[in-house]
């Protein structure tokens, strides 16, 4: 069941999907669930979903009619989106197959969920679950008690190689911002920490790309850019265009309320670029990888924020070493997900 690749979610599940066929497994049947057009919130849009999704769950009930053994792999939905899920796995378990759920949100990690407790119960205890990061395997463990048999993976395999590697930071002259430009994704606490550090470095330059999301974010950025001359906004930036941000930039402010794992993380890495970001979910595990984090509160992130940039102003050679440290991590931390997707895949598509 793979959404086409419009976040992080559908990105590796896309990614899953991509690595099964090329890993021959010729019979990958693919069900796609993405809201679509679907997803206005009328009465007619909600009536041709739900006629939608009946054809789906008929189609998955013959597929599995039609074949003995097969699993069943499925990325969990963090909402309401859950009640389709728990249709599809009473099919899967009705007929016997064996159920892989991958995990990429923590709405309900941080608090029991009524809808995921009974989905994790009729996927039973045979249904492996796929993290993140040992952090979130961790605590949906601790949290569900039926889950007992947990990998991990980090949406970083979905991240394109790096062709070339990049130059490593000497000195920091730049502070970006890269996320969909909202309250939730910090850019508040950017630009506080930005207009804190324009007035102790006043030769220090600040890149915001992204695409807004609402008119009060338009508004602080449009503000802040008319009151810090060495701001700029450059827009919604993908591709290409995303790595010659992260080229362009030496240190990313990542001060996001609600991520998971947080992709730009690992793509600034792989940049030589290093990251201050806030630690929600498993953001809060990757500390041993060279990632600088702070504290949640808001007011203490700014104010930590600054003081951590500061010293990486003051002793360039500490940050040059950083800069290095990172990239090295990331290679690592890239090689050991690599690894570890392929024995997922291997053991999806092998029939037993």
């Amino acid at each position: 069941m793979f959404p086409p690749p419009l976040n992080g979610m559908s990105a590796v599940t896309s990614m899953i999907h991509s690595l099964l066929v090329a890993y021959g497994s010729e019979n990958v049947e693919t069900i796609d669930c993405s809201p679509k057009v679907y997803r206005l919130r009328t009465p007619v849009a909600r009536a041709r979903k739900f006629i939608r999704i009946i054809g789906l769950l008929y189609k998955f009930h013959l597929w599995c009619i039609s074949r003995e053994g097969g699993k069943i792999y499925l990325s969990v939905s963090g909402r309401l989106g859950q009640i389709y899920d728990l249709l599809f796995v009473c099919i899967a378990r009705f007929h016997g197959k064996n159920v892989y759920l991958h995990h990429h949100g923590y709405l309900y990690i941080e608090r029991k969920n009524f809808l995921a407790s009974i989905l994790f119960k009729v996927a039973g205890k045979s249904a492996i679950h796929i993290a993140a990061c040992e952090k979130m395997a961790l605590e949906l463990a601790n949290m569900y008690s039926i889950i007992s048999n947990t990998r991990v993976i980090s949406g970083v395999i979905c991240l394109p190689e790096v062709e070339k590697v990049p130059s490593v930071r000497a000195k920091l002259r730049t502070v970006g911002f890269l996320s969909n430009i909202s309250a939730e994704k910090g850019i508040f606490e950017f630009i506080d920490s930005a207009i804190v550090l324009s007035k102790v470095f006043p030769e220090l330059n600040f890149i915001i790309a992204g695409q807004f999301q609402d008119a009060s974010s338009e508004r602080a950025v449009t503000n802040f850019i008319q009151q810090v001359k060495s701001a700029h906004y450059v827009g919604p930036v993908y591709g290409n265009d995303k790595t010659g941000m992260l080229d362009s930039i030496d240190c990313l402010l990542f001060p996001t309320h609600t991520e998971s794992e947080g992709l730009v993380i690992h793509e600034a890495h792989s940049r030589c670029v290093p990251v201050i970001a806030r630690s929600t979910g498993c953001i809060a595990s990757f500390n041993e990888k060279g990632l600088n984090l702070t504290a949640s509160d808001a007011t203490d992130f700014v104010e930590q924020a600054v003081a951590i940039i500061s010293k990486w102003i003051s002793v360039s050679e500490d940050f040059l070493k950083l800069s290095a440290k990172v990239y090295h991590n990331h290679l690592e931390f890239r090689k050991k997900n690599d690894k570890a997707v392929r024995e997922i895949v291997k053991e999806i598509a092998i029939e037993r």
